[in-house]
């Protein structure tokens, strides 16, 4: 799943927590210095907590083709004398 920007600026790339909760950094698109930022609010790493529209969608390009794989032709004897 690919999320859009928006959503990318409001996780720091320092907070590694998966679920929703406050975070211990500054949002992305907070400009410096840094000082003046307010702690970001993680929304969640994983598509469970997202809850806008996805810029394309879980399983989008995927093949569901089935395939078949058989030897073509092979020898029947193979010799390992040098």
């Amino acid at each position: 799943t690919i999320y859009p920007r928006a959503y990318q600026d409001q996780i720091s790339i320092f907070d590694f927590n998966m679920r929703p909760g406050p975070s211990r950094w500054p949002r992305p698109d907070c400009p410096p210095p840094y000082a003046n930022c307010t702690l970001g609010t993680n929304p969640g790493r994983t598509y469970k907590f997202y809850t806008g529209d996805a810029v394309v969608p879980f399983g989008f390009g995927l093949s569901y083709t089935t395939f078949s794989y058989r030897i073509g032709s092979a020898a029947r004897v193979v010799s390992l004398d040098p």
